[in-house]
């Protein structure tokens, strides 16, 4: 019913006992497709099911609303323009069979059962429902079978038999997208069926089937069947949901009848809603009129609970700390046969060495258990009644200092993941960061006097000595990569003054960590010193990644035997 109408009905006081229910938003209206045939535009009166009482009600379930310009073979609405479009079936000009002229009347030769050899040109046009008035629309250079408009972009989506393309409802122009797939078109399912936009989707609903359409590219991937045979039309209700006209005809020729179904695209479920006694090859549903209001139809699947949401009690954890995704359905479980699926995902942080995939749950009703989860996805039986479950996910902890790592948690119940949501969780890193100078592999003695200067490496630290027994001066240098800039970081390291032999020995460290050389320390060793090793650290604030180390040894010998000799362990720089 128009909203104009109703308000007229409301001031006259005169209400139907259909008008004594609530209205919703959305009117189906119906057209017929015959070649040469009068288009007559229906207003079809469906609810959630028909009555079993066909012949006593079939003159209410639907109305005549007024007479088209030609008859359809698919209509859509433009909510941007409030404007119902339909295109004409094939209107015959001529046949391959020859007809003696005069045999039949003008308005006969329009509709004969034959093979048309030529017909009009192909065009849209399109009833304003506020004035109920029908306006002739631009030619197009292609058959029409079924089009849909994108109610987001206001784009309208077209095929015939063998392409899919866009139409210019102002000017006719089309533009080619694809063409159908072999086995769609050979198998005759691109000669049935229509166009609908449901859930951002532009799906392609013929016999047995369900496709999708990707608008850029018009790929066709199969999303479920229906196994409704003779599809002519499709649209959708009041509710949002599917309805599906089914051709009823038999060899006695169009019983002028179809069968109405609500289809779950997604499944393919499918529940039978009542017969309706007109042939209806199109159907749209304009959204600017109302229709009596009924309930949603409830598909079996609907009774299975679907993922809302997967949230965190913390976006991140400490390494070693458990992180809990907590997994909400939208209803509680009617049974203990739900599966919920849960897939681990690794990001930067890798299963085994960053987390664990052995997880403990916890059930919205208290109850426990545990499961070991795949990156692909791992069924989690839910118990009766529930409505959400925790999941636990232990991290690893490690002594190794690294970047903040992620990973995260998918989570769904239907089987084409459409419900499926995710969470991504950040560890982040509590060791400390550090640095090993690698000094042998990274330098080399400037100054050595002789062979017994040496230089060893190990996973902890760098020694670097000199054992000479003259005086004498030695140079080594090395550089270490890998610095924080700006950050305040510790050089660890030891002198080891080892023998008792006479002299004096004398030691400088330096380092330039991006703004010159700085001297770390100054050290001397005396004759008779006792064998000693001193920790010591440097705190300083690098400019540059790398940093310069220079170790200088002045020594004094007073005896044949040599000077006290001093030796270094350069260990981790932290920060």
């Amino acid at each position: 019913m128009k909203k104009t109408l109703l308000a007229t009905a409301i001031v006259a006081g005169a209400f139907t006992s259909a008008q004594a229910f609530a209205n919703c938003p959305g009117n189906v209206y119906s057209m017929n497709a015959g070649r040469g045939h009068v288009g007559m535009l229906l207003d079809v009166k469906e609810a959630k099911e028909m009555s079993n009482q066909y012949y006593a009600d079939a003159s209410e379930r639907s109305i005549f609303h007024s007479r088209a310009l030609f008859s359809a073979s698919s209509m859509s609405y433009d909510r941007v323009t409030d404007r119902l479009y339909y295109t004409n079936a094939p209107q015959p000009t001529s046949y391959y069979v020859d007809v003696p002229e005069g045999t039949f009347s003008e308005d006969e030769l329009e509709s004969l059962d034959l093979h048309a050899n030529r017909v009009e040109s192909y065009q849209l046009a399109y009833m304003d429902p506020t004035t109920g008035e029908h306006v002739a629309g631009p030619a197009v250079n292609k058959q029409i079978l079924r089009m849909a408009f994108d109610p987001d972009s206001g784009e309208l989506f077209a095929s015939d038999a063998r392409t899919i393309f866009k139409v210019n409802p102002n000017t006719g122009e089309t533009t080619h997208i694809a063409d159908f797939e072999d086995n769609l078109k050979f198998g005759g399912f691109a000669s049935w069926g229509d166009f609908v936009f449901q859930d951002g989707e532009l799906l392609f609903v013929t016999n047995g089937r369900t496709f999708v359409i990707d608008t850029t590219t018009g790929a066709q991937t199969l999303k479920a069947f229906h196994f409704i045979d003779f599809v002519a039309a499709a649209t959708l209700d009041q509710n949002g949901q599917m309805l599906v006209a089914a051709k009823n005809q038999n060899v006695s020729g169009n019983v002028n009848s179809n069968h109405l179904y609500r289809i779950k695209p997604s499944t393919g479920e499918k529940k039978r809603v009542g017969l309706f006694p007109s042939r209806i090859s199109a159907m749209a549903t304009v959204t600017s009129e109302d229709h009596t209001c009924y309930e949603k139809t409830e598909f079996k699947s609907d009774l299975i609970p679907q993922v809302t949401g997967v949230s965190l009690t913390s976006n991140s954890v400490a390494e070693g700390d458990s992180a809990y995704f907590v997994v909400n359905l939208d209803k509680a479980t009617t049974d203990a046969n739900t599966k919920l699926r849960v897939a681990l995902k690794d990001g930067s942080a890798v299963v085994s060495s960053d987390y664990q995939n052995t997880v403990s749950l916890l059930f919205s009703d208290f109850t426990t258990g545990t499961a070991t989860l795949s990156s692909t996805g791992t069924d989690i039986t839910l118990p009766q009644g529930v409505t959400s479950v925790r999941i636990e996910v232990p991290t690893v902890e490690d002594a190794v200092h690294e970047a903040d790592e992620t990973f995260s948690l998918d989570a769904w119940v239907s089987t084409d993941k459409s419900d499926l949501t995710s969470a991504t969780v950040t560890v982040t890193d509590d060791d400390p960061a550090e640095v090993l100078p690698r000094l042998c592999s990274n330098g080399n003695w400037v100054t050595p006097t002789n062979s017994l200067t040496w230089c060893s490496e190990n996973a902890n630290e760098t020694w670097i000595g000199d054992y000479h027994n003259s005086t004498h001066t030695s140079v080594y240098q090395g550089t270490l990569d890998g610095l924080a800039i700006g950050e305040a970081s510790t050089l660890n390291y030891k002198i080891l003054s080892t023998q008792d032999i006479g002299g004096l020995s004398r030691f400088k460290v330096e380092m330039d960590y991006g703004n010159g050389w700085v001297v770390v320390g100054n050290y001397q060793s005396r004759v008779y010193s006792r064998p000693t090793t001193v920790p010591y650290t440097f705190n300083f604030t690098p400019t540059s990644t790398q940093a310069k180390f220079r170790l200088t040894w002045n020594i004094t010998s007073d005896r044949p035997d040599g000077g006290d000799d001093i030796s270094i362990g350069i260990g981790k720089v932290t920060w």
